[in-house]
């Protein structure tokens, strides 16, 4: 009933597959997927909030979300890449709504584990947005711990971010 949002889905689902076969909403999204659905719905919402914001905030939420689902495909985190790459995304929220953390997060459907993450610094998903925020700033050390503790090469690292950097650039282009 969207179309704007479908018109989206239509796009995303288009620059993946070359099919030009997609007739219609149903069989787009199940081309798709529905838990790559429910991350470009995260990232569409993402997007709707950063309107009277600095484009640089949606830029950094999509390379933290794809940076954070490359490190978890990496490490034990695999199993929960989705988990993952939310945790990027909304690493910023309180920034885009200038509110807190917790208040941002209260009412909202996200995980417990990545909420704690979010707030608190704590729980299983410390560990990946810790390494992203060291690796953003440049603190080599943290990384260098972590990307240890993770089981991940530093080398990799930087491969994967800069995979998330044209990731992202090419879904603003897209959105």
């Amino acid at each position: 009933m969207d179309v704007t949002m479908s018109y989206r889905v239509l796009r995303v689902v288009g620059s993946r597959y070359s099919d030009d076969s997609v007739y219609s909403i149903k069989k787009a999204l199940t081309y798709i997927g529905l838990n790559e659905l429910k991350h470009w719905i995260n990232v569409l919402m993402v997007q709707e909030l950063c309107v009277d914001k600095p484009n640089e905030l949606m830029r950094l939420s999509l390379i933290r979300s794809k940076f954070a689902e490359f490190i978890a495909l990496r490490s034990k985190y695999r199993n929960v890449k989705f988990e993952a790459s939310l945790l990027g995304l909304f690493s910023l929220i309180d920034a885009i709504l200038d509110e807190k953390m917790e208040s941002a997060l209260t009412d909202s459907a996200i995980s417990t584990l990545v909420k704690e993450a979010l707030i608190k610094r704590q729980g299983p998903f410390k560990d990946l947005i810790e390494i992203i925020i060291a690796y953003e700033k440049g603190d080599w050390k943290t990384v260098q711990a972590y990307s240890k503790k993770l089981s991940i090469k530093q080398d990799d690292l930087l491969e994967d971010y800069k995979h998330a950097i044209e990731w992202a650039h090419t879904v603003l282009l897209l959105i």
